[in-house]
């Protein structure tokens, strides 16, 4: 396998069972060759029944997005990780993952610096400022969550 953007596909998890997928300290490099299951390609995808629990890890020199998480049953806890050089965004979350993100991930040299969530209604993007807040506007209201100042705001 060469070490490129794209060099393979990437790792995705549907239909986990009770107990959630684990990846800890890991360093994920090079994926993105095509798409798994959405339409663009992802470092790590977590399908519509996947269950992830993502730690101390490093997504890096993705061809596409770097993590995607929009089933509506999927479930993910992503805490102390760094998603970087990514093409795309270094992630695509549905609202209901809004909650599971950490102020302590950083996601840095992106090709789309803006952190995408999806649902039904749409879809809506969030500014990666240069001090790394993310600010999520929900599409249907004027609500707000600060995830890297980690207070919520409903």
């Amino acid at each position: 396998m060469t070490k490129t953007k794209g060099s393979w596909r990437g790792i995705y998890i549907d239909n986990s069972g009770p107990e959630a997928n684990q990846i800890t300290f890991a360093e994920i490099r090079h994926a993105g060759s095509a798409t798994m299951a959405g339409q663009e390609t992802t470092t790590v995808q977590v399908g519509r029944r996947g269950k992830l629990s993502m730690t101390n890890s490093l997504l890096d020199q993705g061809k596409g997005n770097g993590l995607e998480a929009i089933g509506d049953e999927s479930e993910l806890v992503f805490d102390l990780n760094t998603v970087s050089n990514h093409d795309g965004h270094p992630m695509v979350v549905s609202t209901h993952q809004v909650e599971n993100l950490d102020y302590n991930t950083t996601m840095i040299n992106n090709g789309k610096p803006d952190t995408q969530r999806t649902d039904v209604f749409g879809q809506c993007r969030y500014r990666n400022t240069h001090l790394g807040t993310l600010v999520f506007n929900l599409c249907k209201s004027e609500k707000a969550f600060w995830i890297r100042k980690a207070f919520f705001m409903i």
